[in-house]
């Protein structure tokens, strides 16, 4: 299985950089477009080279389909979560967290203005 996973990953690599030779023939702002769909499609590889969910069965289905990152990618772009949900829960927990530092450094300060 570990082999097929290999031939995999491998196949989902190719595509990934064939994408992206495709994508640098364009212009500019045709690659600034679509640097969120690289990024998508970057993660999604990951994603997939990285999970041990994937049975052998899915390995040899997915190992003969053709353009599997932009079948995942409309999918995903598509969902009802996004990548901004996620990111703006990641704000509001820095933000949280800054503030909560500042709290702390204020305090400290006022202590030592006290004394």
């Amino acid at each position: 299985m570990e082999e097929r996973k290999a031939i995999i990953i491998e196949k989902l690599e190719n595509e990934l950089e064939k994408y992206k030779a495709e994508l640098l023939k364009e212009k500019p702002e045709v690659i600034y477009e679509n640097s969120y769909k690289t990024t998508c499609m970057q993660e999604i590889k990951d994603a997939l080279s990285y999970t041990t969910d994937l049975s052998d069965f899915d390995i040899k289905t997915l190992s003969k389909r053709d353009n599997i990152l932009e079948t995942f990618y409309d999918r995903w772009i598509n969902t009802d979560g996004s990548l901004s949900e996620s990111l703006e829960y990641c704000v509001e927990d820095v933000v949280h967290e800054i503030r909560d530092l500042a709290v702390k450094e204020n305090r400290q300060k006022s202590k030592l203005n006290a004394r």
